[in-house]
């Protein structure tokens, strides 16, 4: 057994167990509105760029606007619903309705349709264009022809094709929470960073975009240290931090990370020219077991690491998969399992929910699998393409090993190719400080009728940094997550009151 196997079996387990996270699972009490009543806290949306003529589509603003929604006050679950004397923990949501089947003209519901269309417009883009809730509402092409027909068929969109998917039902509102902070909380994040040159460029993004990933954990209040190994097996550097551990008590945190960083694209680059050197042959796994063992002995350098207490995060940065056991036979091609690493990562807690992997690598879709190792006249077998070329895509191979640790630990995977990291940074920051990404609803919207209001603030739906109805459930993505301490309000059609 390989000596780093034998040093990992002392990493360090710790007592307790990991946070829960409130889901709203409850079933509330509904109180049904009379169509003659204005439903309590209708939306008065404000958007942040001037309105264009009807029909035309606008320059969208920021993915998540900063401008306030007034109007949604908060609800007093001892009145809809909700039973204020519940100390369970659970996020018992508080639901108001209203039948807009039956007056699709009343104020809220009309204010409903404008929300959607105004979520639109701030989601801009191919989700203005194409997305099916957009579609005949306020900021869309069809948006005209849409009001045209409603208006010659008494506000009914049945028989309106430029707004089919303008279905009324009964109006539904809700209001969900976000877990709250756990001041105190112990994380220990391990970075581990490919350092071949073709990874100049993504290592120099994240590092521009780490603040949105410590700010997640600055305002959840965690106590983080961070430390950055390789991916590089060079018997010299196998598993050492590049620098010293990062906590929020150093002088500048996000500065810290960077340095680093730049230590791992200059001094620390893989180069062919170094004697002894096996910085190809890319083994994130096996370096950062390795680099848990150390940190388990106080091995310079890396002491002061590891904490008995604390969760523990170790994200794979890499445009190659991992490399323990290779092909003989074809240059650098990935064989076996690594069930072995991933068991031993996963054992470094006292229990595997307390181990998060994450990875930032190719996954595989399109325009992200691309391999930089093509075969030529000249040499039969693969050749490595070594510089930075944006023609190759910077993808020796799919990260397939880094995703089945991903898949394993209930990590967050993110594409390698993306041209902007601030998504994953985000949605991986606010997951490790315990933050819902999914949050289930009272009943099952009708498709297409969704808006969403995170503290106040109308929240544009999107694959990237937005959120899609999954079942009765809202997935939230990117920087959209709600951040702890967080108020959603939810608003929807459903079929029955």
């Amino acid at each position: 057994m390989p000596s780093f196997y034998l040093l990992s079996l002392i990493l360090l387990g710790c007592a307790g167990s990991s946070s829960s996270i409130s889901t709203g699972t409850s079933s509330p009490a509904d109180t049904p509105i009379d169509g003659s009543a204005v439903l309590p806290g209708s939306p008065v949306v404000s958007l942040p760029f001037d309105p264009p003529a009807q029909g035309s589509t606008p320059t969208p603003g920021s993915p998540l606007p900063t401008t306030p929604l007034p109007g949604i006050p908060s609800q007093d679950p001892s009145t809809d619903g909700g039973d204020p004397s519940d100390d369970s923990g659970q996020n018992v949501p508080v639901t108001l309705t209203i039948d807009c089947t039956a007056t699709p003209e009343h104020q809220s519901c009309q204010e409903h349709e404008t929300a959607i269309g105004d979520a639109c417009a701030l989601a801009g883009g191919q989700e203005l264009a194409g997305e099916a809730s957009c579609l005949g509402r306020k900021w869309s092409p069809s948006y005209d022809q849409c009001q045209a027909c409603l208006t010659e068929h008494g506000g009914s969109p049945i028989d309106c094709a430029p707004c089919a998917n303008r279905s009324y039902g009964f109006l539904t509102t809700e209001t969900l929470d976000q877990v709250e902070p756990r001041p105190g909380a112990a994380l220990d994040v391990l970075w581990v960073f490919d350092n071949s040159p073709s990874m100049v460029d993504e290592q120099t993004s994240l590092a521009t975009n780490i603040p949105d990933f410590l700010q997640a954990l600055d305002e959840a209040e965690v106590e983080y240290r961070l430390a950055v190994t390789l991916t590089d097996p060079t018997p010299t550097i196998r598993g050492h931090f590049v620098s010293s551990v990062i906590t929020p008590g150093s002088a500048n945190p996000t500065l810290a990370f960077r340095q680093g960083v730049e230590l791992v694209t200059t001094d620390l680059l893989c180069s062919s020219d170094q004697v002894g050197a096996d910085c190809y042959n890319e083994q994130g796994l096996s370096t950062a077991v390795t680099a848990l063992a150390y940190a388990s002995t106080e091995t310079p350098p890396n002491q002061g690491f590891l904490r008995p207490e604390a969760d523990l995060a170790v994200i794979f940065v890499s445009d190659s998969d991992d490399m323990t056991k290779a092909n003989p036979t074809r240059v650098f091609e990935a064989t076996g399992t690594r069930d072995a690493q991933i068991d031993i990562l996963l054992a470094a807690k006292s229990a595997p929910a307390k181990v998060t992997l994450s990875a930032l690598v190719a996954d595989g879709s399109e325009g992200c699998s691309r391999s930089c190792w093509l075969p030529s006249a000249q040499n039969p077998s693969l050749y490595q393409c070594t510089l930075d070329l944006p023609e190759h895509d910077n993808i020796e191979s799919v990260g397939t090993f880094y995703l089945e640790a991903v898949r394993r630990s209930g990590g967050l995977s993110g594409p390698l190719c993306s041209k902007d990291f601030k998504p994953f940074l985000s949605e991986l920051g606010a997951r490790l400080t315990g933050a819902s990404t999914s949050f289930p609803l009272a009943h099952q919207p009708i498709s297409h009728s969704v808006a969403v209001w995170v503290d106040s603030v109308l929240v544009p739906p999107g694959e990237v940094n937005g959120w899609r109805v999954e079942g009765s459930a809202l997935q939230f993505h990117g920087t959209a997550v709600p951040p702890v301490g967080a108020t959603l309000q939810v608003r929807y059609y459903r079929e029955e009151p």
